[in-house]
């Protein structure tokens, strides 16, 4: 999770970042979060807007979550 808070958001590339734990799309169990490899570097604004609007509202603004995992792993791992 280190790695992923070195990132820039995902969203608008700023350096200013929370690491999120992907929700939705049954990813965890109840009341669980998603396991630290399911994580993405947001921003404050971008996190916030997540949480308080909900995953697939978010989604269809800002797109996919997995569709970021995938970017943020090939970031993490393609170096």
């Amino acid at each position: 999770m280190s790695r992923v808070a070195e990132l820039p958001c995902c969203v608008c590339g700023s350096h200013e970042v929370q690491v999120h734990h992907l929700i939705g799309r049954n990813l965890r169990g109840m009341s669980q979060k998603s396991p630290d490899w399911l994580t993405i570097p947001l921003c404050f604004t971008h996190h916030s807007l997540l949480h308080s609007n909900g995953w697939r509202d978010w989604e269809m603004t800002h797109g996919s979550q997995i569709d970021y995992l995938a970017r943020t792993l090939e970031k993490l791992y393609d170096q």
